[in-house]
């Protein structure tokens, strides 16, 4: 109950940081909206497109083409970042993410929405990933891991909670507001999200004299040789490193959408449950993958990042094994319940072990470069999936080859462990900063010293003085 108590501690520390911080409070801001608005239209969305007049393989079609656009732009708009501007790239965005909810909603045919989802692919897709670079990039290296835990477990609270509150708000329009007719109710819920992503991008525009500022200088080539030290190696030392620990973020992806595929199929196909049983176990199965990540900082503080990392893949290795080989339905919800919170937890791991692996002037690229990984991972698990479950007729095999991918990915972490474990003795230790309490930015293109804030793991904020050069765009 402690530990539990203070990551709770530790994560409330790190919601009134984003919203205090001018640096980073438009930016989480936008992830805040739009993740609460994107999951209250997600029931309602394929039931839309059915109405608008698509089949089955219509949806898959718009479902691809947001997938391969964010393939594409993610490295793209991560690179762009690193050269130039994160508030350019969060506003274009944003902005594509409102202009393609609004297309798409107001589609009056299967193209429309075709052409809906192209203009959403150019911004919904990559958002996330985007602010997540701009974040790490001007975060202390000592927090990437709160950093990296705080911001997926407020992103997956959001969607818990905009999924919950669909209900209420469908009954609102349907029956207090008399929208009895279905398509235009539909192009309410659809509607509702463009209207979060507008105020997004109003709100990036508000700030942007502060996000301006926040981009992080660079004195002299980038020199790093493990995760505690960027001063002792040059770059090109940490390139094998980080890409074994990107390459598990093909593995994770995996994982994460083999179960989320299959797993309704599996709980029709032997316990006969349709889609309301469903709804209440992957509200639990929500639950109990964001409360896992929410402990990551206060796990990996006692055990280490690459021992976290270990166990965390050892639990999933077991559970996808067991899932699959369980038939009393209510040991398959826990067991697989299980599963996928070790496979979700494990996408922190690689994200904070992956991003000190690489400068700050680098988060862009590194970000964009494992959002692409984890799409490649998506893609493979879609196709091959289905493929494996069809092919055994319901049977545990697609669950058992991804116990296979997570042996690969232990092993992986155990090059990348031992690495650090050879390395780290030859270098010296990081520079302490000095503590400071000075205002963020300053005015003209000079470097300027501003706040960057720590958490302890009871949740008290420490101001640390970071090197931040201003940046117009």
């Amino acid at each position: 109950p402690g530990t539990m108590l203070n990551a709770l501690r530790l994560h409330l520390s790190l919601v009134r940081f984003f919203w205090n911080d001018p640096c980073f409070r438009a930016p989480m801001l936008v992830i805040w909206v739009a993740s609460f608005g994107g999951a209250l239209h997600a029931p309602v969305t394929p039931f839309f497109y059915l109405q608008v007049g698509a089949t089955t393989v219509d949806i898959g079609i718009i479902g691809f083409m947001i997938s391969i656009s964010s393939l594409i732009l993610c490295p793209l708009y991560g690179w762009f970042i690193d050269k130039h501007s994160a508030f350019t790239v969060m506003l274009v965005s944003c902005f594509f993410c409102a202009f393609g909810c609004l297309v798409r909603g107001m589609a009056q045919t299967t193209v429309g929405l075709f052409i809906g989802g192209g203009i959403l692919g150019l911004g919904a897709g990559p958002l996330w990933i985007v602010v997540l670079a701009f974040l790490c990039s001007n975060s202390d290296r000592e927090q990437r891991a709160s950093v990296v835990s705080g911001y997926i477990v407020q992103v997956a609270t959001l969607r818990i909670l905009g999924k919950c509150l669909y209900p209420p708000w469908n009954y609102l329009l349907e029956d207090i507001m008399g929208m009895t007719q279905t398509l235009p109710r539909y192009r309410v819920h659809m509607g509702i999200c463009t209207a979060f992503c507008f105020f997004g991008c109003i709100e990036l525009l508000r700030s942007r004299p502060a996000l301006a500022q926040a981009k992080v200088s660079l004195s002299g080539p980038p020199k790093l040789s493990n995760p505690e030290d960027e001063e002792s190696t040059h770059i090109s030392t940490r390139l094998i490193p980080f890409s074994l620990i990107a390459f598990t973020c093909v593995i994770q992806a995996i994982a994460v959408t083999v179960g989320g595929v299959l797993w309704p199929l599996f709980l029709k196909d032997h316990f006969g449950w349709g889609a309301t049983e469903y709804a209440y176990v992957l509200f639990l199965s929500s639950l109990v993958s964001t409360g896992a990540v929410a402990m990551y900082p206060v796990i990996d503080k006692e055990m280490g990042k690459f021992q976290t990392a270990n166990v965390t893949t050892i639990v999933a290795f077991a559970s996808s094994i067991a899932s699959f080989l369980v038939f009393n339905k209510f040991a398959h919800v826990a067991v697989m319940c299980i599963y996928m919170a070790a496979a979700c937890f494990l996408e922190a791991c690689i994200k904070s072990i992956a991003s000190l692996y690489m400068p700050q002037q680098l988060q862009g690229r590194s970000f964009g470069f494992m959002a692409t990984l984890t799409g490649t991972g998506e893609v493979i698990a879609n196709l091959g999936g289905t493929y494996t479950y069809n092919l055994t007729k319901g049977g545990a095999l697609p669950l058992l080859i991804v116990s296979g991918f997570l042996v690969v990915c232990l092993g992986l972490f155990g090059v990348v462990g031992t690495w650090y474990n050879l390395h780290s003795h030859n270098s010296p230790p990081p520079t302490p900063l000095d503590e400071s309490e000075e205002e963020c930015g300053s005015d003209g293109d000079v470097t300027s010293p501003v706040l960057a804030k720590g958490f302890d793991m009871h949740g008290t904020v420490h101001f640390r003085q970071a090197s931040i050069a201003s940046n117009t765009s």
